[in-house]
Order: C-alpha cells, then structure tokens, then sequence
C-alpha cells in the first residue's frame, strides 16, 4: 500500500506519552512478537465478508490480541462495542467495495478514504449500540 504525506497527517494514531507503563508494554511486547506481521485483507482478518457474520471467536488471534490491547486496555471498549467497532468497519468497507464496483469500468476513483468521517462514523455508531 503507498500512503502520499499529506494522508499520514490525516492518520489516526496513538500518542505514546498518553500511555501507562502497562499499555505501551503490552504493544511494545505485542510488536516485538510480531514483527514480520503480514495481514490478509479485512474480511479475512475478522473472519466475515459482511456484519452479521462478525464474532469475536473468529477474529485470527494475532488480529484480536492487538486489538484487545489497544481498543480494550487503551480505549476502555467492552467485548461488545469492540464487536460493533469490527461490524461497523466490515460494513463500511463492503459498502465501499460495492460503491467502487458500481463505478464504469475505466473510471478510477480519485478521493481517498475520508478518515475524520471514518472514524466519526465507527464511534457514532458504537455509542448507538451501545446506548451511549
């Protein structure tokens, strides 16, 4: 994937100084475990093409154990609103496959992924599902 420099200052990202000792152990560990990771793509990391196949058990485990570190230990997310995040995120990104494909062969996207509304859209959607 190529990223442009003007993208990585859309990147949401972590501020390590906002870390206790035990989350920045737990990723630093995490990554010095991990790293030659490769992914696969969404679905196959979360182990289900559309929202209603999501499940925790069928996330890959090198998958879940990152996010349980950073969207539980970090972000305090329950088991369930980490589910709605891994829904919501299937959902948008299937959305997105079939708006693309939806699009005349030869015509070629040219916006980029809107990350403020992305992430605008995960979180409003959590809270709604988790009655927030």
């Amino acid at each position: 994937m190529k990223t442009e420099g003007i993208d990585i200052e859309k990147l949401i990202t972590i501020e390590p100084s906002l870390l206790n000792d035990s989350q920045a152990d737990a990723l630093r560990r995490w990554f010095d475990n991990h790293i030659s990771f490769t992914h696969d793509s969404l679905f196959s990391e979360l182990g289900a093409s559309s929202p209603d196949e999501v499940s925790l058990d069928r996330v890959k485990p090198d998958r879940r154990e990152l996010d349980k570190i950073i969207m539980g230990e970090i972000l305090g997310l329950t088991d369930e609103e980490q589910l709605e995040v891994y829904r919501a995120v299937v959902d948008l990104v299937r959305s997105r496959i079939e708006r693309a494909k939806s699009v005349a062969k030869g015509s070629r996207i040219s916006e980029g992924v809107d990350m403020e509304l992305f992430t605008d859209t995960i979180v409003k959607q959590v809270k709604e599902d988790s009655g927030r």
